[in-house]
């Protein structure tokens, strides 16, 4: 019934979050707080020490929270606890952000950012989701999510594939930049510089 629903939801909101963190964080190059100071040790000149911006942690739990007060909210109408599970969903992500920020981990923005983000999908997604029938489950054809999750596999797959070799490639000390231009005969042409510093 509804658990299988809210299930799939979860999942799709989480999958959500995760996609727009793991492009951000891949493309935005912010060194972390603890590289301003002694601390960090040997992660340093780590692969994770320039993945600040946005918080990672506080949007995924802001992603989760929001999403349960969200579920709640939907299939309590009316229900005196609202409040009480609104205010809990927005106090849960505030903590680990607060923790982030002390561990070094985060600067304050990259964490606003993130609950921001977190609280906008865990919200979105489901509402984008809702009836204004009730659900009659007879009435639903068979269900097959091979493809879905065929799809969102091999979407996981290829982001995590791409975002290493773009690290890798970054941390080597090539450059790859665009460019486009004309050559001696008058074509115009495009493509990526790569460069290697000496």
């Amino acid at each position: 019934g509804r658990y299988g629903q809210v299930a799939g939801l979860y999942f799709e909101t989480m999958s959500s979050t995760a996609a727009i963190f793991t492009l951000t964080v891949g493309t935005v190059y912010r060194y972390r707080p603890y590289l301003y100071g002694p601390e960090g040790g040997s992660k340093r000149g780590g692969p994770i020490a320039t993945d600040s911006f946005f918080g990672g942690h506080t949007a995924h739990a802001a992603t989760a929270t929001f999403f349960a007060a969200q579920v709640f909210h939907d299939f309590n109408p009316g229900s005196k606890a609202q409040p009480y599970v609104w205010g809990a969903a927005a106090a849960v992500p505030a903590v680990v952000a607060y923790f982030r920020i002390r561990a070094g981990k985060h600067f304050l923005t990259d964490n606003l950012v993130g609950y921001a983000v977190g609280a906008t999908v865990g919200v979105l997604v489901p509402r984008l989701h809702r009836t204004t029938t009730g659900l009659d489950a007879t009435a639903l054809p068979p269900q097959d999510f091979t493809g879905s999750v065929i799809g969102c596999a091999v979407g996981a797959v290829a982001g995590a594939a791409t975002l290493h070799f773009y690290k890798k490639l970054h941390r080597s000390g090539v450059s790859a930049i665009p460019m486009q231009g004309l050559n001696v005969n008058g074509y115009a042409y495009g493509g990526l510089l790569l460069s290697r510093h000496l």
